[in-house]
């Protein structure tokens, strides 16, 4: 066999099992997950306006932790302000605190860690980094 032939047919090979391997791979939904069965909280969280999803994180990790008994008083100060927000229907049955043990969970963050996330939209954690609001918001809400 000609040695052009040969590396023809190869690279025909290679392209269709690449492309067989790209059907494999779920698409993603329009905000860059894996496209799989959506939970409830998933749901209702995708019925939150983009640009408010930052901020609405902050106040229900807030509400959890105020449900807990684990919110310092500047933090529950700094929930009443977001609280002004409007976020439309009522999150459903588990998903306060739902949020607060996935955050905790997912980054492994303490509660002291989720304040900080509620007062001022991140927090540094050594040796693991900075968690901004809008990471836990660009996961959001798998349980």
């Amino acid at each position: 066999m000609n040695v052009k032939i040969f590396h023809r047919l190869l690279s025909i090979f290679v392209l269709i099992i690449l492309a067989q391997i790209s059907n494999c791979i779920p698409p993603d939904d329009e905000f860059g997950r894996p496209d799989a069965p959506q939970t409830d909280a998933q749901m209702y969280y995708d019925t939150i306006p983009v640009e408010k999803r930052e901020i609405f994180i902050r106040y229900y990790l807030g509400e959890a932790l105020k449900e807990q008994g684990n919110l310092l008083e500047r933090t529950g100060r700094m929930v009443g302000i977001i609280a002004e927000q409007e976020f439309g229907a009522p999150p459903p049955e588990g998903f306060i605190s739902g949020l607060l043990d996935w955050t905790k969970d997912n980054f492994e963050l303490e509660d002291h860690h989720v304040q900080q996330i509620v007062e001022h939209g991140y927090v540094c954690v050594a040796a693991k980094g900075c968690y901004y609001s809008d990471n836990i918001g660009g996961h959001c809400c798998p349980y």
